[in-house]
């Protein structure tokens, strides 16, 4: 094994789902170097299940800010010299390290400190996930061509080298949706590369908990990783300001057409969300 793997789980309020992710780590016919949970549960039950059945692992209080933040915390904590973001509600295919492994070792020595590695998952029906990229819209519908670099990975079987974290972290406005689009695109303008390793796989259960909680903020992430993806890494202002035009008007439209008039109160509500991470990214980061 030529890799040290810090398998970081970020939860929150899935003590069930989270307990067959840590079994499925415990069956893999490589054992991760380290496992960590990082918890922004609203209780106890997390907590007394990993302390109980999995006693072996890391186990941390999380910044309770959502998934940005959370996983920027569990950074502090891994020591591996690669690093893997399981969600709580997926399983480690057994051989999944093993293929991870051994494709790393097969990439070119001078290239191998600069690689990201990325799996693909299995959907609750047993349909493939393989990464892709955005439509315009920033929808991630895009399918690579054979011959295409990639620029986005699939998260939950996706390994880092843990130097790529001195240079780029989670942006901590995501609470959830499309960080996993934001960081790859900033890891690959950084000069790493994707490489997609289609053996190694996770499964995805996709648990319900947490699914009111998360929903009103996804869409506000696409607007506003899509924006900040054209405008800032890629450097195309032009883009950026362009799409968020045609993106409010879609949005305005497509919820019209399926919620009536309340629908406009969402759009604004989600178009309100992420003109606030726009200009508070634009105030902080974009200014240094």
């Amino acid at each position: 094994m030529s890799i040290q793997l810090s398998i970081c789980i970020c939860t929150r309020n899935r003590p069930e789902d989270l307990e067959k992710a840590l079994l499925s780590i415990e069956q893999s016919t490589i054992p991760a170097f380290e496992v960590i949970v990082s918890d922004d549960s609203t209780d106890l039950r997390t907590k007394d299940m990993v302390a109980s059945s999995f006693p072996q692992t890391v186990f941390i209080e999380g910044p309770r800010k959502g998934l940005g933040p959370n996983r920027n915390h569990v950074l502090q904590r891994a020591t591996g010299t690669h690093l893997l973001f399981m969600d709580d509600d997926m399983e480690l295919g057994t051989e999944c390290i093993a293929r991870l492994d051994r494709r790393l070792e097969q990439v070119e020595a001078s290239r191998r400190d600069k690689v990201i590695l990325t799996g693909i998952e299995y959907g609750r029906s047993n349909d493939k996930v393989y990464p892709k990229d955005q439509s315009f819209l920033g929808f991630q519908t895009k399918l690579y061509d054979r011959s295409e670099g990639l620029n986005t990975l699939v998260m939950g079987s996706a390994i880092f080298p843990c130097e790529l974290f001195q240079t780029v972290r989670f942006d901590e406005q995501l609470v959830y949706g499309y960080d996993e689009v934001d960081f790859s695109t900033r890891a690959v303008n950084s000069g790493y590369e994707i490489i997609l390793c289609e053996q190694a796989f996770i499964k995805h259960n996709s648990s319900p908990v947490n699914r009111d909680y998360y929903k009103p903020v996804i869409e506000a992430s696409r607007f506003y990783v899509t924006f900040k993806r054209y405008t800032y890494t890629e450097k195309l202002p032009v883009k950026g300001w362009m799409f968020l035009s045609l993106a409010c008007c879609h949005l305005l439209l497509s919820d019209l057409k399926h919620k009536g008039l309340p629908g406009l109160k969402d759009a604004r509500r989600t178009m309100g969300t992420s003109l606030t991470y726009i200009r508070n990214y634009r105030q902080t980061e974009a200014g240094h």
